[in-house]
């Protein structure tokens, strides 16, 4: 009877052994679900926050030109300056071609959002944008005016809120340095320098930057009529 006790004793203990692992098992499943769940989203932000060699190369060799071209400038510089919401920028006067009162535009099919219409000036069309929408900014203000851009390539013209303005700048206020704005996976290098004089900071655009990334865009001289 002692013997038939001992081995039922064991049976008991030996099923509470095989439950346990069982229970063990069923944890660490859900563990494994939770991390994969949490590696999913950490790896989502991690490609966020990457851009690809071939883009980090032209852009770098995008600020090697622009810096050299500042280090060119040499006493007194002359800008056309222009307000984006409540932002001041800059441009080379040698690129403004003229300014306008804002024509009426002919709507451009298929275009992105800052692509607003298709400007006749003089007879020559000019693609507007709106660098408000552009350059993400929230303003409600009337664009009434198109600075229209000198380039043989393209027909680019900017439409503003406000008449544009000429500056003379010492070329010493003039950086270059750009570390803290590059320092984001955003293409900021339609920024080429920074004026900084005693109350205002202007951000000088490179023009040519600025236009290629709507370089897909062609309007013929013939389109508008």
């Amino acid at each position: 009877m002692a013997l038939g006790k001992n081995l039922k004793k064991q049976q008991l203990i030996s099923e509470e052994k095989k439950k346990q692992p069982a229970t063990k098992k069923k944890v660490q499943k859900k563990k494994l679900i939770k991390t994969g769940k949490s590696t999913k989203k950490e790896s989502g932000k991690k490609l966020a926050n990457y851009i690809s060699e071939k883009e980090q190369e032209r852009r770098n060799q995008v600020r090697i030109r622009q810096k050299e071209s500042i280090s060119h400038f040499e006493g007194i510089v002359q800008f056309v300056v222009f307000k984006v919401g409540s932002e001041e920028f800059a441009m080379d006067i040698s690129r403004v071609k003229e300014v306008v009162i804002m024509p009426g535009l002919s709507e451009a099919p298929n275009t992105p959002k800052h692509v607003k219409g298709i400007a006749s000036i003089r007879g020559k069309t000019f693609l507007a944008l709106d660098l408000n929408l552009k350059f993400n900014k929230n303003t409600k203000k009337e664009r009434q005016f198109l600075l229209a851009i000198n380039d043989k390539a393209k027909s680019i013209a900017f439409m503003l809120e406000e008449l544009p303005m000429t500056l003379k700048v010492d070329s010493k206020n003039i950086s270059s340095d750009l570390s803290t704005l590059d320092n984001t996976t955003k293409d900021v290098t339609y920024i080429q320098g920074i004026i900084q004089l005693e109350d205002r900071i202007i951000f000088y655009l490179d023009i040519d930057e600025l236009i290629a990334s709507d370089k897909a865009i062609v309007v013929p001289d013939e389109f508008v009529k």
